[in-house]
C-alpha cells in the first residue's frame, strides 16, 4: 500500500517525502521494522521511539510517524502529526481494510465479570472463540449456540 493511500483521511502537519513511498508494514518497535515498513516513532513510559529511528531505518525503514518535527539530518519520509499514537491506529485501519468494519454483530466479544476479586473472565471468551471457529468450518449459517 502506498504512503497515499495509508495517510487517506488523516491531518498531517508536515509531509516530506514520497508519498507514492510503497508500505509493507507497520511496527513502532525499531527491533520489528523490515524493508518498506513505516515506523511510529512514539513516547513509551520508559524509552522515547524517536531516540529509536536511526535503528528503524538501520532495519529498512521506508518512512517515520512522530509528533516531533523532522531533523535536519534526515534523509528518509517524515510524517509529522499532532498525535501520533492516533495516527498509528488510522494507519493501521488503513493498511488492514478496516478489519472492524467488516464484523457482524454477533462477532463482538464481550467481558464478563466473575464475583471473585473483581477479575474478568477469560474462559466464556474461550468458548466463544472455538464455538465461532467450529461454526465456520462447520458451514451452517445459524449462530453455533443456536443449534
Amino acid at each position: 500500500m502506498n504512503l497515499k493511500d495509508l495517510l487517506e483521511e488523516i491531518s498531517v502537519l508536515q509531509f516530506i517525502g514520497n508519498r507514492d513511498e510503497e508500505i509493507q508494514g507497520i511496527s513502532y518497535s525499531s527491533k520489528t521494522v523490515r524493508s518498506g515498513y513505516l515506523f511510529a516513532a512514539l513516547k513509551g513510559e520508559k524509552s522515547d521511539g524517536f531516540n529509536f529511528t536511526g535503528e528503524a531505518l538501520t532495519n529498512g525503514a521506508a518512512a517515520v510517524l512522530s509528533d516531533r518535527p523532522m531533523p535536519a539530518d534526515f534523509k528518509k519520509t517524515w510524517i509529522q502529526v499532532s498525535d501520533a499514537r492516533k495516527t498509528l491506529a488510522l494507519c493501521s485501519a488503513n493498511f488492514y481494510s478496516h478489519p472492524s468494519k467488516k464484523m457482524k454483530n454477533n462477532d463482538h466479544l464481550f467481558a464478563r465479570r466473575n464475583n471473585q476479586n473483581s477479575r474478568f473472565s477469560s474462559r466464556g471468551h474461550r468458548h466463544n472463540i472455538l464455538s465461532m471457529a467450529k461454526h465456520e468450518n462447520s458451514g451452517s449459517k445459524n449462530h453455533p449456540r443456536s443449534s
